[in-house]
């Protein structure tokens, strides 16, 4: 499959300096339905959308190739969060630029003061939801 935006471990990976600060929250899966699921991180909520694999492609595969392309790891996810950090300190502006924001709460205006060398990826919120997601899934359809 064509990647049309990131993979969870190439964000947890970009953003491994908030690791520190994310431990301290514990996600709580507030929402799931099909291929979307919604995560309170203390008193935000964090939206993650996982690309479901077309019909017209997963058709053409082997089990095998099938099974692979089902992995958490293997998979584009889109992600968004409510915080005041992710609609100004970059990471909207940053998600959207790079296409994995799953819907914008800013005006995406670029933050030139706050993140200008755009390293401001995700916040701590969505880093604890995708550590908690990750752990949590294996598989997805």
């Amino acid at each position: 499959m064509d990647k049309i935006s990131i993979t969870i471990d190439n964000l947890l990976g970009l953003s491994s300096n908030l690791k520190t600060k994310a431990k301290n929250y514990e996600p709580v899966l507030a929402r799931h339905r099909r291929n979307r699921w919604v995560y309170r991180v203390g008193d935000y909520l964090v939206r993650l959308r996982i690309i479901k694999i077309p019909y017209s492609i997963s058709r053409k595969m082997t089990p095998a190739q099938l099974k692979k392309e089902k992995k958490i790891k293997d998979r584009d996810v889109y992600v968004s969060c409510t915080c005041d950090f992710w609609k100004w300190g970059g990471p909207d502006f940053n998600a959207n630029e790079q296409d994995y924001s799953e819907r914008s709460f800013s005006d995406l205006s670029s933050p030139d003061i706050r993140d200008p060398q755009r390293e401001n990826l995700i916040c701590k919120h969505v880093y604890a939801a995708l550590k908690k997601f990750k752990k949590d899934f294996k598989q997805v359809p």
